[in-house]
């Protein structure tokens, strides 16, 4: 069976949405993610959490680029863990996104 199937895909989407909502999760990298927050003129916790909300809330388990299986990342905050790269066409963002 190949690695990421549908199911694991919608799953992973979910999960990360609902750690959003709950306030329980964290980047691998602040330093990027600030960049890529002020480029979107949001600057307040509440509105960066609702973007990504609002983000999730696009993605679609097809809407997968990533490996099969997917990688493992390098970054040292989370090193080994799998990394599912997805590309989408964004209203929330007005744009290409990956």
């Amino acid at each position: 069976m190949e690695r990421p199937s549908h199911k694991e895909l919608a799953s992973k989407l979910q999960l990360a949405a609902a750690l959003v909502n709950d306030r329980r999760w964290a980047p691998a990298d602040p330093v990027t993610l600030a960049a890529n927050f002020e480029e979107l003129n949001l600057f307040l916790a509440d509105e960066q959490r609702a973007a990504l909300a609002a983000t999730f809330s696009e993605i679609r388990p097809e809407d997968y680029r990533g490996a099969h299986p997917p990688q493992r990342s390098y970054e040292r905050v989370t090193r080994g863990a799998e990394v599912f790269a997805f590309e989408w066409d964004s209203e929330r963002l007005d744009g290409r996104c990956t």
